[in-house]
């Protein structure tokens, strides 16, 4: 029934998937394989609540694996509760997983979300330093800067996305956006004009 029902699993069809997989489970409850399947399955189709319960059996089964729990940070985060995908990234650092720049843009946009930019901010800005010219990186920043207030260094960051793409219409809306909540009507309005 695993074999089975994983094979239906890579071939995405998750409804024959489901029923050789439930079968499984119940041949062997002990295999974190079958709800780590379901889960992923249920992220593929947009049920990230679903996909949380099945990753909180998984990880009861295996609450060392940091993959599933980057894993569950993600499903957290695409539902936009930031505040518990934070407690799972930080368990998966804590239990060794291996952070790229994925994972720093991830937890970076969570701590932003979750009310703490400064924290966010600053894991952004030493991506940017491996990754000078990442304009994603940059209109992050820009973005974490304009949450936050600070519209002046938004548009410094949203100047360096525009250096780098001309044509880069959100970046001359948004600064435009910037300079209208600084006060200054005129050019604000000129650049979302111009957007």
């Amino acid at each position: 029934n695993y074999m089975i029902g994983k094979s239906f699993y890579e071939k995405e069809d998750y409804g024959n998937s489901f029923k050789y997989l439930e079968a499984a489970f119940k041949e062997d409850p002990k295999n974190t394989e079958i709800p780590t399947l379901f889960a992923r399955a249920l992220v593929d189709m947009s049920n990230f609540k679903a996909a949380v319960r099945y990753y909180s059996a998984a990880l009861e089964l295996d609450q060392h694996n940091s993959r599933l729990l980057n894993e569950m940070a993600m499903a957290y985060s695409a539902m936009n509760d930031d505040k518990s995908a934070i407690v799972y990234f930080e368990k998966a650092i804590e239990k060794g997983y291996k952070i790229d720049d994925d994972f720093i843009e991830n937890i970076s946009n969570s701590y932003v979300a979750a009310g703490m930019p400064e924290k966010g901010t600053e894991l952004m800005k030493s991506l940017l330093e491996k990754r000078p010219g990442d304009i994603a990186i940059l209109n992050n920043l820009a973005d974490n800067y304009y949450k936050a207030g600070n519209y002046k260094e938004a548009i410094t960051y949203w100047d360096k996305v525009l250096y780098l793409d001309k044509e880069d219409a959100r970046a001359l809306y948004m600064i435009g956006m910037s300079y209208l909540k600084t006060g200054d009507k005129n050019n604000g309005q000129t650049l979302c004009n111009k957007a």
